[in-house]
């Protein structure tokens, strides 16, 4: 039988990937990002329900709905990529660079729901679902940078690897 090497369980062996920190970024990032979904899934529903008599009151809530679909579709965009990497964990395969495309993502989506956050805390009058929003926008946002963080030094660990060269005369395994 012929063993094939797959190179990214060989990058991540390389990584060194630290479990005892990434699981708890990680499972607070899915606390965070599930009661995110929740808060603002019941104000989408809470917000269609009345939508009539706003709109007969002369107010339509476009910027409500607007910004509480998004809030929804950006958690579960970056849920998606933290069971991603937790999934790649599990099957050895996680590869620094993959774990840098997704942290890009994850905090493109995180600032973005922070502006959103902002802008509405900043514009309505509804500030008590604005301000909860804010505090896990901010949570998730700071374990976002600190795992990115993490993730560079390991890329970086990673690419010194691949800068070492064989030389001549060592011995290369058969295939």
């Amino acid at each position: 039988m012929s063993s094939k090497i797959n190179l990214d369980q060989v990058l991540f062996s390389r990584a060194k990937w630290r479990l005892k920190l990434l699981v708890p970024c990680w499972v607070f990032q899915l606390l965070v990002l599930l009661c995110l979904m929740g808060i603002f899934a019941y104000r989408v529903v809470d917000t269609v329900e009345h939508y009539s008599a706003e709109n007969n009151n002369g107010s339509i809530p476009m910027v409500e709905i607007v910004w509480e679909s998004t809030n929804v579709a950006f958690s579960t965009l970056a849920l998606v990529c933290t069971i991603i990497e937790i999934a790649k964990v599990a099957t050895e395969s996680l590869t620094p660079f993959a774990m840098v495309c997704t942290h890009v993502l994850k905090l493109t989506l995180a600032f973005a729901m922070l502006g959103l956050d902002i802008t509405v805390y900043l514009s309505r009058t509804d500030h008590e679902y604005s301000i909860v929003g804010l505090a896990l926008d901010c949570g998730f946002l700071a374990v976002a940078v600190f795992t990115f963080y993490y993730t560079i030094r390991a890329y970086r660990r990673v690419l010194k690897y691949e800068e070492f060269q064989v030389n001549e005369g060592a011995k290369l395994p058969n295939p």
